[in-house]
């Protein structure tokens, strides 16, 4: 947007991104956040009906191969509520509007 006095820096998201990484890097994150192995992790999965072994769950992972479902099943069962997109560069906008005081008397 650019306009008489204001300026805005909006980056868009990086489009040739491997996102079976992301996905990976996302969950490796909130567990590590949370303090949780593997084990951990399948036992909250056990909890909610998911039946995964440990090595099973680390292998999912590593690879970054797994669906969608699970990847809300692993950040539900970790009481995820919000996750950053994009960490490499956070999308931020600054906005400066130039404010105009009264005319100086002469």
């Amino acid at each position: 947007m650019s306009q008489a006095g204001v300026i805005s820096d909006e980056p868009s998201p990086p489009v040739n991104r491997d996102w079976s990484e992301e996905a990976k890097g996302i969950l490796k994150a909130e567990m590590k956040r949370r303090n949780l192995t593997y084990g951990n992790l399948m036992q909250l999965l056990a909890d909610e009906g998911v039946q995964e072994t440990e090595v099973n769950l680390r292998n999912k992972v590593s690879r970054g191969n797994f669906s969608a479902a699970f990847f809300l099943q692993c950040l539900s069962v970790m009481k995820c509520t919000n996750i950053q997109l994009f960490a490499e560069k956070p999308i931020q906008t600054y906005r400066f509007q130039l404010k105009r005081g009264p005319k100086p008397k002469q």
